[in-house]
């Protein structure tokens, strides 16, 4: 499901070229421009304007120099939402106190390019918030039309092939991450529980990247192959539990992935990566309650850190929940 930045602006022509030449160039097929300068209001116009803002993810609001009451309105109830919003004026001075506490983008008139740089910044920082799972910011990327950034990472001038292949997995190089370390296996050069993660991972994230097919097939049972092997000789390592899980889930084998992931949070109440995964289960089984339950304790025990609740807004295994009320509510608390 596309993503969607909504744009709040008066009628005129300096907010329109601020949308056009600004704004919309940043839309990708994942990341739709909604403004009621492009798709009209009905009659009833508070209550759509509502309804759109409730159902966007970011709000850029465009304040002229004159100013305009809706536009603040509209952006308090994007607060009201729980929307991040991005506002857009000439000096810092204008900035209504209710904004005050954001980071506003104060911009040049006659340099719409620069404008659209600075927005396309913190765009990021939204979208892909503080969690460093470089999974969730590939997916960031993806939604932003961007390539992931490649990590310059040289390897290592070492015949260690544990090190070379975690070089080559950095670089997203993970068929020469698999080849290096499936040939370690082979020549018992590795054993560790560091080399089984990365074998297995370095297929969980391949398989990301393929289209559904039989290569797609034969990598994840790949996956689950090395991460079962992995776990029989390490039962306690935490990473190696999740990717095991992760095996089962792409593989089809729902039930066993929630068994998994129920050990390890069984083991480690602490291990939110753990919760968060069953909560994906239970996305993908269709249960919306214990899914909202399972997210809604996650997002209590880390109340200082809405990294959890930002990565959910995300996640396309969310996604046949995203309009339910209640999952709104919880992915968008009031302020």
């Amino acid at each position: 499901m596309a993503r969607t930045i909504f744009i709040s602006s008066e009628d005129s022509v300096f907010c329109r070229k601020v949308m056009e030449l600004s704004i919309q160039p940043l839309a990708t097929r994942a990341l739709a421009v909604d403004s009621w300068l492009l798709v009209p209001s009905s009659q009833q116009f508070a209550t759509e304007i509502s309804r759109r803002i409730a159902a966007c993810n970011v709000v850029i609001a465009v304040f002229s120099r004159r100013g305009n009451a809706n536009i603040l309105c509209e952006v308090g109830m994007a607060i009201g939402y729980g929307k991040p919003v991005i506002p857009i004026i000439h000096s810092l001075e204008q900035v209504p106190a209710m904004l005050r506490a954001y980071d506003a983008v104060v911009f040049d008139d006659n340099n719409f390019e620069r404008l659209k740089q600075q927005i396309d910044q913190r765009l990021d920082v939204i979208l892909a918030g503080s969690f460093s799972d470089q999974r969730v910011r590939d997916h960031v990327a993806q939604i932003r039309g961007k390539p992931p950034s490649q990590n310059e990472v040289t390897p290592p001038d070492v015949l260690d092939p544990l090190s070379v292949a975690i070089a080559r997995y950095r670089m997203r190089d993970y068929e020469g991450a698999i080849s290096i370390l499936e040939d370690a296996f082979a020549g018992k050069r590795v054993a560790s529980a560091h080399a089984y993660y990365y074998l297995a991972d370095s297929y969980f994230l391949l398989g990301e990247s393929l289209p559904r097919g039989e290569r797609m097939f034969e990598t994840h049972r790949k996956l689950l192959l090395w991460a079962e092997l992995g776990c029989s000789q390490f039962p306690a390592d935490e990473r190696l539990g999740k990717t095991l899980g992760l095996a089962y889930l792409k593989n089809n084998n729902i039930e066993a992935a929630r068994r998994q992931f129920q050990s390890l949070i069984a083991r480690n109440p602490n291990n939110e990566i753990a919760r968060y995964n069953m909560a994906c289960i239970q996305a993908q089984a269709g249960e919306l309650l214990p899914c909202i339950q399972t997210l809604a304790e996650l997002f209590e025990r880390q109340r200082d850190n809405d990294s959890w609740r930002l990565l959910a807004r995300l996640d396309p295994d969310f996604d046949p929940f995203w309009r339910e009320d209640l999952f709104q509510r919880l992915l968008y608390p009031s302020q």
